[in-house]
């Protein structure tokens, strides 16, 4: 879930934390160098080469469901109401997928079960699923394993497309597709997906990341607080930290390191070495000791 969104239903918060995340959270513009116009075309339900949509989709497809169109994508399955809709999401997820399997050095083998991928029409449908779901009323755009539920015009005050959120619960569903049973530590799985909110549109643009990424004022979390947390904060302040300090450290390991290497860093995480050994094993290298290593991470930062 993107910081916006885990955000958005306290009011009382939302106003002083706006400004800050209207760089990191979503509200990319859209991308000037886009991949090839995708055409879709509609195919019956019962064409579909997955119908295994599990409980929550089956929730969404019950949400007046004479309307509902499905198409097949190399990647997903979508299903979608409005055509030129679904044409923009399916063009991001298509990309979306390229991108992070690049980054993280993974090949794109068929998926054993393709995945879907719903698209709300807007926010009364998305409150419909949430009632339904059992999901928190202030969720935004969810992905669950590799499914994904988008709300992709939940832009507060505005009917903008949030490119952005998109392409980070599309990369959430792209690392459960990649690492399948290998369960990300909770902020590296968040600090990658707002690092590839940001870098998937200036890598289409042919443009440097910092030009996408905003200020992080409340990366404030230690290397052991991070490795410590195991589930979502309630207070919303301290949801703002833990992403934001997670984004801060990923985007250190790309914007110090070769890329190549954090794909060796991730295993090593995921194979249970710990945060700091993980860091000195595939990084240590290029400093005489790990407290060199700490001076130039706790640089400022933007």
């Amino acid at each position: 879930m993107s910081l916006l969104d885990e955000i958005a239903g306290h009011p009382p918060i939302r106003p002083l934390l706006l400004a800050l995340l209207l760089g990191t959270a979503g509200l990319s513009p859209a991308p000037g160098q886009s991949p090839a116009p995708v055409t879709l075309v509609a195919v019956p339900w019962e064409r579909l080469s997955n119908t295994d949509v599990g409980r929550e989709g089956a929730q969404v497809l019950a949400i007046q469901p004479d309307k509902w169109r499905h198409a097949e994508m190399s990647g997903y399955i979508l299903h979608f109401r409005r055509e030129t809709e679904a044409r923009k999401v399916a063009r991001e997820l298509e990309a979306n997928l390229q991108f992070v399997a690049r980054l993280l050095g993974k090949s794109l083998l068929p998926p054993a079960r393709k995945p879907h991928a719903f698209v709300f029409e807007d926010q009364e449908d998305w409150h419909g699923f949430l009632n339904v779901s059992g999901a928190p009323d202030w969720s935004g755009s969810l992905a669950i394993g590799e499914d994904l539920y988008l709300n992709v015009r939940n832009d507060p005050g505005t009917n903008r497309f949030r490119y952005g959120t998109l392409a980070h619960e599309a990369t959430h569903a792209a690392v459960a597709r990649l690492y399948p049973d290998r369960r990300w530590p909770t902020w590296l799985n968040e600090g990658f997906a707002e690092y590839v909110a940001a870098a998937g549109v200036a890598d289409r643009k042919n443009q440097s990341v910092r030009r996408h990424q905003g200020t992080l004022t409340s990366a404030t979390l230690t290397f052991a607080e991070l490795e410590a947390i195991r589930k979502y904060p309630e207070n919303p302040v301290e949801v703002v930290r833990l992403y934001e300090s997670s984004e801060r450290l990923v985007r250190f390991l790309f914007s110090e390191f070769p890329p190549e290497r954090f794909p060796q860093f991730v295993d090593a995480m995921l194979d249970g070495l710990g945060l700091e050994a993980s860091l000195w094993r595939c990084y240590g290298d290029r400093f005489k000791d790990w407290d060199s290593l700490l001076r130039r991470y706790e640089q400022p930062t933007r």
